[in-house]
């Protein structure tokens, strides 16, 4: 992290979304656009060349908890049993 903004590597890192302590995956859909709103809220902050790497890190992070959600859907959520 550079001047309060992350660097050029960390862009491009996707981050994880932790389940909270005692959850198995409850509320990852919910927890992940969280994330990726803020991460989007960053965009701002960063120089206009930088904002590809962040685009592609929360393409990343999107598609593996879409994966995760199709393969363990979430209880009571479309496809989760009710």
């Amino acid at each position: 992290m550079t001047n309060g903004h992350p660097s050029p590597a960390d862009l491009d890192r996707p981050r994880p979304v932790p389940a909270p302590p005692g959850a198995a995956d409850d509320g990852l859909a919910d927890r992940t656009v969280a994330q990726v709103r803020a991460r989007l809220a960053e965009l701002d902050g960063l120089e206009t060349a930088d904002h590809v790497a962040v685009f592609d890190a929360v393409h990343r992070e999107l598609a593996d908890v879409l994966g995760r959600l199709d393969r363990d859907p979430e209880p009571g959520g479309p496809g989760g049993k009710r």
